[in-house]
C-alpha cells in the first residue's frame, strides 16, 4: 500500500468515526408537534374546564407560533441563575407563547368557562 493511499484511508476512517459519534442536536429555538401537544393544556387549565376542542386549538396555535425559528428566545449557554436551568428557561418561554395561544383560542374571553374559573 502506498503512503498516500494509507493517508487517504486513515483520513476517511477518522472522518467517518467523527460522523458516527456526533450526537444529533435538537433545536432549542423551535417547538415540535409533540411538545406543543404536551404543553397545550396544563392540569390547571383542564381543571378550569378546558374542553378537548380548546386544547386542540391551543396546540395548533402554540405549534404555529413556537415552531418558527427563533420563537423561543433564551440563552441556553447562560449560567444557571434564579430562573433555573436552560430547560427551565425554555419552559418559561413556551409558557409565555402558550398565553398567546390561549388568547387566540378565546380562553381569556370573559364568557369562556376557563376564564370564569381561573
Amino acid at each position: 500500500m502506498t503512503r498516500s493511499r494509507a493517508l487517504i484511508l486513515l483520513t476517511s476512517a477518522v472522518l467517518f468515526s467523527a460522523c458516527a459519534s456526533t450526537a444529533e442536536t435538537v433545536p432549542t429555538d423551535r417547538l415540535t408537534r409533540g411538545e406543543a401537544k404536551a404543553a397545550a393544556c396544563p392540569d390547571s387549565v383542564l381543571e378550569a374546564g378546558a374542553s378537548p376542542a380548546d386544547c386542540a386549538c391551543v396546540e395548533k396555535h402554540l405549534y404555529e407560533i413556537a415552531s418558527k425559528p427563533g420563537a423561543i428566545k433564551y440563552d441556553p449557554d447562560a449560567p444557571t441563575s434564579k430562573i433555573g436551568t436552560s430547560a427551565g428557561r425554555r419552559d418559561i418561554a413556551i409558557g409565555l407563547l402558550r398565553l398567546e395561544a390561549f388568547e387566540q383560542c378565546g380562553l381569556f374571553d370573559p364568557d369562556h368557562v376557563v376564564s370564569k374559573n381561573l
